[in-house]
């Protein structure tokens, strides 16, 4: 019997389920709606992140992965069983291998939460890759096979740095900053200077809207809606690119720092060819306005956007499943 492999971006912001036979079926957020009372699906993706900050009665909007990792095994094993059923593949993952992304650093409990998850989905085998190496290998990037290689993937939840001699992994690290941390300190912020509390989307919002890490960036200017930390009423202020820039630059050292300690470890050969080729980075913070340029001056090595930035790891899931799929035919012919 032909065995079925199907890939999973388990991202913090988006889930990606992707198969061979029918390509990417479901790309959409990472939520799951609930009723509280019978422990029922009531949305999944887009429709239960809409509902988020405004629940109706006996309604939980859960986020099952947080900071590239599953915070809520059931949560999850709830949300991809609805999807499937909603998208008529409920046998999808029964009796497959599973090829599934994660960060580069996990702990016995990450990894167990993982088999669990695996588990509940009937699947026959389950293998993961960091989210680096898979962008890497989806990534439209030349010959990568002959070079030392460096690439950054600026996530939702987290961001994973990878570094390779050709397809072979040297060193991976996990490094906090993403596109939450920018939503949170972008919270922080308005709350200690204006007074002002928003909730998880409006921050999303400003990242997006006025968010850049640009040298001389357009001053743009945004108002912004609320409640008042004092008067507890419905509120208001009009922030701009330029005050945003600095809570968004602030959160960016972790990062300079993790990849600064990677290249200090780093095989003299291979940093070589990672000078010459430069830095790869992709994910959805990677095109923020002025991400580029901010670490190409911060870092001193030139930087590369992959071609197709919020599609890298998903890209080399693909190349991963179809390269088992050869291996089990070319075993078979043997």
């Amino acid at each position: 019997m032909k065995q079925k492999i199907v890939g999973i971006d388990l991202g913090s912001s988006n889930l990606i389920i992707y198969t061979p036979s029918k390509g990417i079926i479901y790309n959409e957020p990472n939520y799951v709606s609930i009723n509280t009372q019978n422990r029922k699906v009531v949305n999944t993706g887009y429709l239960a992140l809409k509902m988020q900050g405004k629940e109706p009665e006996n309604v939980q909007v859960v986020n099952p992965v947080n900071n590239g990792l599953i915070s809520s095994i059931s949560m999850e094993t709830l949300l991809i069983k609805s999807i499937l059923k909603e998208k008529n593949h409920k046998n999808l993952f029964k009796r497959a291998k599973l090829i599934i992304s994660t960060c580069s650093e996990l702990n016995e409990v990450n990894i167990l939460a993982l088999k669990k998850l695996a588990k509940n989905l009937d699947v026959d085998s389950l293998e993961f890759f960091s989210q680096s190496y898979l962008a890497l290998l989806g990534c439209d990037s030349g010959d990568i096979s002959s070079r030392g290689n460096l690439i950054v993937s600026l996530g939702g939840g987290c961001s994973d740095i990878s570094i390779t001699s050709g397809t072979k992994l040297l060193i991976s690290r996990t490094c906090s900053f993403s596109g939450k941390k920018v939503d949170e300190a972008i919270t922080r912020h308005l709350r200690k200077k204006h007074h002002l509390i928003i909730g998880e989307k409006t921050s999303e919002y400003i990242k997006m809207k006025i968010g850049s890490v640009e040298q001389f960036p357009e001053n743009r200017l945004l108002e912004v809606s609320g409640r008042d930390l004092v008067s507890s009423l419905p509120s208001s202020v009009v922030i701009s690119t330029v005050e945003i820039k600095q809570v968004i630059t602030s959160c960016i050292r972790p990062l300079i720092e993790d990849i600064t300690d990677c290249l200090e470890i780093t095989p003299p050969e291979v940093a070589s060819d990672i000078i010459e080729s430069g830095i790869i980075i992709c994910g959805g913070m990677s095109i923020l306005g002025g991400m580029r340029e901010y670490l190409e001056s911060n870092l001193n090595i030139a930087i590369r956007v992959a071609s197709d930035p919020t599609y890298s790891v998903i890209n080399g899931i693909k190349n991963v499943v179809h390269q088992k799929l050869y291996e089990n035919k070319t075993k078979k012919k043997k």
